[in-house]
């Protein structure tokens, strides 16, 4: 396979991307973060991450944002 085969195959296929490129359910942001449902949505009140809304029940998460503020998180020792 050619390299740029695999760059193409990389940029049409979401699950092969870099996970900081992503979109995630609020359950994996959960699970990334170590948090129940509401401590993420204090997040969102805390402006600590930033909802992508697609509609009143379809929302994701930036994965680069997740990283970012469990980065964060891991310098100051929490919220």
């Amino acid at each position: 396979m050619s390299s740029t085969f695999q760059d193409q195959s990389v940029q049409h296929n979401p699950c092969l991307q870099k996970s900081s490129d992503r979109l995630v359910v609020s359950k994996e942001a959960q699970h990334r973060l170590g948090v129940g449902t509401t401590t993420l949505h204090k997040f969102v009140t805390l402006k600590l991450l930033t909802p992508v809304r697609f509609s009143r029940r379809l929302v994701r998460y930036r994965a680069s944002e997740i990283d970012s503020l469990i980065e964060s998180f891991s310098k100051k020792g929490g919220a």
